[in-house]
């Protein structure tokens, strides 16, 4: 059975997303025709990832907040809508601060993926004397 749904979020950067997503793994991809459901139903988006082993896909579609997830999660196999959107907020907010840093000369000296899911950064500058 088709059923889109639609999550909200605060992810207004598109390059930003596109980052995060590229660094979970995913190959993102032009829209093109929409995003794929059940039954080769589509849904609007402005890009989209399909995640490894399904032939459904999740888009992204700009909204006045931020990005809003479009799937049909029924055919979405591997994860689900909590687990992929809380961990696409976590990689967000990594790329984000990184990026932010690095334009201020920071450069990123060590990361560890905790057991608990949290990410630890250690990021440098070194100052002229």
């Amino acid at each position: 059975m088709s059923h889109f749904t639609t999550v909200r979020t605060r992810l207004a950067d598109g390059e930003v997303l596109r980052k995060a997503l590229e660094q979970m793994g995913h190959t993102v991809e032009p829209a093109g025709r929409g995003v794929r459901g059940y039954m080769g139903r589509r849904s609007d988006a402005e890009f989209k990832v399909r995640p490894e082993g399904s032939e459904h896909e999740i888009g992204f579609t700009p909204s006045d907040d931020g990005y809003a997830v479009v799937a049909d999660w029924w055919g979405i196999h591997g994860m689900t809508e909590e687990s992929f959107v809380r961990d696409l907020k976590q990689q967000y907010a990594l790329v984000a601060t990184v990026s932010a840093l690095e334009k201020q000369g920071f450069a990123v000296e060590q990361r560890t993926d905790e057991e608990s899911g949290d990410i630890r950064v250690v990021m440098r500058r070194h100052v002229g004397v």
